[in-house]
């Protein structure tokens, strides 16, 4: 008649089984564990794109959510990369239009637009025309443009935008250089060399 015994636990130490004339070789001393490096902190990532949104979502409202997820992921790093540090100074001179006001920006168009206006309506133009128009543009513009803006640089965007054949490309030349934004991009272009900006 067999007796139920007890249920048998899991051991989870199996002692040593010896052989037969054979003594229990000695327990020999665990190895020590060497010492483990912790993982190197990973970089944050400030250029994490954001999963489609809906159809009527427009693509700005999504650009603006990627951008403010790296904001303040860059705002939490005591040492962001210098390639991302120039793109938010990138963003700040594009947001606030390099300090200028959008009525500044627009009265300085309309300027142009005069001038080219004028221009094209005299197509024979010798340099003392150029300088009339210069001045005339020169005097126009607002306080802190033309106090950045000597009139012998205003006469150069001017004979420039006259030697130009398409009016867009005229026009956009001459606000841009009136701006500065000209020299801010050959800046930008000088700092994105692929040397100086890895992959984000």
């Amino acid at each position: 008649m067999s007796r139920k015994g007890s249920p048998r636990t899991q051991s989870y130490f199996t002692p040593f089984q010896a052989t037969s004339g054979t003594a229990a070789p000695e327990p020999q001393p665990a190895a020590p564990t060497p010492p483990q490096t912790p993982a190197a902190p990973q970089a944050p990532s400030y250029a994490q794109p954001l999963p489609a949104t809906k159809h009527s979502t427009p693509e700005w409202h999504r650009q603006a959510m990627e951008m403010a997820h790296g904001l303040h992921a860059l705002l939490h790093d005591p040492n962001p990369p210098p390639h991302i540090v120039q793109a938010v100074q990138r963003a700040h001179y594009a947001w606030s239009l390099g300090g200028y006001t959008a009525r500044e920006v627009e009265r300085v168009t309309r300027l142009v637009e005069r001038a080219w206006s004028a221009l094209r309506g005299n197509p024979g133009v010798d340099p003392g025309a150029y300088l009339l128009c210069a001045e005339v543009l020169h005097r126009g513009l607002p306080r802190k443009i033309r106090s950045r803006q000597r009139l012998p640089d205003v006469v150069r965007i001017v004979r420039h935008m006259h030697q130009q054949s398409i009016e867009s490309v005229a026009q956009r030349d001459a606000v841009t250089m009136l701006l500065g934004f000209d020299e801010v991009m050959n800046h930008w272009t000088d700092s994105l060399r692929p040397s100086s900006a890895p992959d984000r």
